[in-house]
């Protein structure tokens, strides 16, 4: 009992310290499969961020454009922009490196970044802000809680998409790591959770039956995101899993901006 009470605890702790600039990941002994079995409670730490957007939307004075701008760079320094190392390699390999699938997974290994990179990034920030923005204006006042769905859901479908999804490289790199230790116990906690915190908005702030179209369609994302990424190179890597959470994020984003049209 008491050894699993340590990996639980691992497990949590792993998820906040690999997911945002919480302290401490350095000192956790991580098993071979803590990756993957972390991937449950991913949509905690997001949690965590969303609350820090609502905080920032709650500051007086401020437009709902420079209040997107301080809620994009806070979720940016907060991650340590790892997810946004994901999207630049990731455009970075699949607009640049043709059909040739190990011409790509170099592109992406590559720590130079190529200008595709830059654009794709560039695209994907900018639609994220412009979503964002468009929340803000048109969240009527009591609704803030709203704001904690699009980064909490994001990374809670990542267990489903590591679950679904094959690596690129077989048991090597992050891919991998996730695909190896995430079964279907994963999934499911990840899910609950999803379909719980949605619950939870929905009955304090949102009052939108939309709403609970947010879970399915984010799956359904990250689905056709593993389709993608085995399409280009054969399965998932650390990069593709970091850029299919901004991504996630930015359909989130979008998903609340309609239903408060």
């Amino acid at each position: 009992m008491g050894k699993r009470l340590v990996r639980f605890c691992t497990q949590l702790l792993f998820a906040f310290g690999f997911l945002t600039a919480f302290p401490g990941l350095g000192r956790l002994r991580v098993e071979k499969d803590d990756p993957g079995k972390s991937s449950a409670f991913f949509i905690l730490p997001g949690l965590l961020l969303g609350f820090g957007v609502l905080l920032i939307s709650l500051i007086p004075l401020l437009t709902p454009f420079t209040r997107a701008v301080f809620a994009v760079v806070f979720m940016l320094a907060a991650t340590r922009g790892l997810h946004g190392d994901g999207i630049i390699d990731t455009f970075d390999g699949f607009l640049s490196g043709g059909d040739d699938r190990e011409k790509i997974l170099e592109a992406m290994k590559d720590s130079r970044v190529g200008a595709l990179g830059w654009v794709g990034a560039f695209a994907v920030y900018s639609l994220k802000l412009a979503l964002l923005r468009e929340v803000l204006v048109h969240l009527p006042e009591g609704r803030g809680l709203a704001l904690l769905l699009p980064p909490a859901l994001s990374r809670g479908g990542v267990a489903f998409h590591a679950f679904v999804s094959t690596p690129a490289r077989s048991g090597v790199g992050l891919g991998g790591s996730f695909h190896a230790g995430v079964g279907l116990r994963e999934v499911i906690i990840s899910v609950v959770f999803m379909e719980l915190i949605t619950f939870g908005v929905f009955l304090s702030a949102m009052r939108a039956p939309s709403a609970f179209l947010f879970t399915p369609g984010l799956l359904f994302f990250w689905l056709i995101w593993g389709f993608i990424c085995r399409a280009k190179i054969g399965g998932v890597t650390g990069d593709t899993i970091g850029a299919g959470v901004e991504l996630a994020e930015v359909l989130g984003w979008g998903l609340v901006m309609c239903a408060f049209l």
